[in-house]
């Protein structure tokens, strides 16, 4: 009965592994009720084994014994309970104690905890800082003491700006022709240009001036060939690679030139002292009065070329004159290659040009499709919004003018319906009364009918009896 009593509470017990108790059974005290198991337990002594049974010394270790928990020993006793996942570390272990069954986590995290509370039981830090400044004397020699490294972001603005200053000086150096866009050979042959010079320039007699003229038409060539190599234009015959061996004054020495011949030229004008301003303004209002060219504003190049021919040959622009028409004609048709040519050209980079911004620019111009749409959307539905605002504006007006209307018809109309519901509750009232002098004459004269049925019923019965 026991074991069935133990087998019921088994069954019909919530499991341990949701928190709840184990199943309580029932044991007879002093022996158990022989039926654990398939077959009886019959309680015979088993013969011990001395090679079982612990060696216990009477003296030093035992180390056969079960362990057990002492002060200062390493050694825990043997655990007498399943070991439970203390994940919320409810349960503190003694010192010294590792429980059974723990994960290599739960080990961490019991490391953690306990090197976490070392930290907390450390005394905390002082902040408490001297701060002692230097005498005066101390001060001047701090002075002199050289700062620490340039920040590197100074360090590239000052680079920037001396290279933007070097780049505005080699600029500043550049010929006139060059900074101007003026025409210049393609290509020079200096030699030849130099001849062409000699044959142009006539000897005035003075050898200083004469030598000062040849040194001017050397350096005039040398920088005309210059020009055409550091800063080549479309069809020149000379290699990319090319440089130039021409090495140009220094810029001290420009503007000193500069100076005094601007100096002369003032003072040839009449204007001594004049600024660079005023000499060209009298240069550009003067004649050929004092031997020198005016230089009218009107003078152009494009103008200049409108009255001149390009010739194929020679890959100049000359005088219509001077070549046959036939000479004209192949001009005309090399100008329309070239711009054909050049119409390619950039037609290509344009091209390319195109398709690298179509790259780059390609998700920028997604986005701006769906903003540019989104905007369309917003646009079409606020004016939606503006005309239905409008539209229940006029509406509230409209309804405003027409709800007094409204409102006296309406009160007017339950005046009426008030006059007729009154008058006809007075007619009710008047059939009311009228229905209920009715109804009382009824029962009056059926009443009267009774009495008199029941009258004659009793003379008649009294005309029985006496008869």
């Amino acid at each position: 009965m026991a074991e069935t009593l133990n087998l019921r509470n088994i069954m019909h017990q919530q499991t341990p592994l949701l928190g709840d108790e184990n199943t309580p059974l029932h044991v007879l005290e002093g022996r158990g009720t022989g039926y654990e198991s398939a077959t009886p337990n019959h309680s015979v002594a088993a013969t011990p084994n001395p090679l079982a049974t612990p060696f216990r010394g009477t003296g030093g270790v035992d180390f056969g014994a079960t362990p057990r928990s002492e002060v200062g020993s390493a050694a825990s006793a043997t655990p007498l309970r399943t070991p439970m996942r203390d994940n919320l570390s409810i349960n503190s272990l003694d010192p010294g104690m590792t429980p059974i069954g723990d994960t290599p986590a739960q080990a961490r995290r019991r490391a953690k905890d306990a090197l976490r509370r070392g930290f907390a039981s450390l005394p905390k830090a002082e902040n408490n800082f001297d701060f002692v400044l230097p005498e005066a004397d101390d001060e001047e020699e701090v002075e002199n003491v050289p700062l620490s490294e340039e920040d590197q972001a100074e360090k590239d603005a000052r680079e920037k700006r001396a290279a933007e200053e070097e780049a505005a000086k080699a600029l500043a150096r550049r010929s006139s022709a060059v900074k101007q866009g003026l025409p210049r050979p393609v290509d020079v042959d200096v030699t030849a240009l130099l001849g062409e010079l000699m044959l142009v320039s006539a000897s005035t007699g003075d050898a200083d001036r004469d030598a000062a003229l040849r040194l001017v038409d050397v350096e005039f060539a040398r920088l005309v060939e210059h020009d055409s190599i550091a800063h080549p234009l479309p069809g020149t015959s000379r290699s990319g690679g090319a440089s130039s061996s021409y090495v140009g004054p220094d810029d001290d020495s420009v503007t000193t030139a500069r100076a005094l011949v601007h100096a002369e030229l003032a003072t040839s004008l009449g204007f001594p002292g004049a600024s660079e301003e005023a000499v060209k303004r009298s240069i550009l209002t003067h004649s050929d009065e004092h031997g020198l060219m005016a230089l009218g504003a009107s003078v152009s190049w494009a103008k200049t070329r409108e009255s001149l021919v390009f010739h194929a040959d020679s890959a100049s622009w000359v005088d219509p004159a001077a070549i046959s028409p036939a000479d004209r004609i192949a001009g005309y048709a090399a100008l329309i290659r070239q711009d054909k040519s050049a119409m390619v050209d950039e037609a290509t980079k344009a091209g390319k040009t195109e398709k690298k911004l179509g790259k780059l620019l390609g998700g920028y111009q997604a986005v701006n499709a769906k903003l540019q749409q989104r905007i369309a959307d917003a646009f079409e539905q606020l004016q939606k919004t503006e005309r239905e605002i409008e539209a229940f504006a006029r509406l509230r007006q409209q309804e405003s003018a027409a709800t007094p209307r409204r409102i006296e018809g309406l009160e007017l109309e339950v005046s009426k319906l008030q006059a007729r519901e009154r008058d006809l509750q007075m007619r009710y009232q008047e059939l009311e009364a009228e229905r209920a002098e009715r109804k009382a004459r009824l029962d009056a004269s059926e009443e009267e009918r009774l009495i008199a049925e029941a009258e004659a019923a009793l003379d008649a019965q009294e005309a029985a009896m006496a008869a």
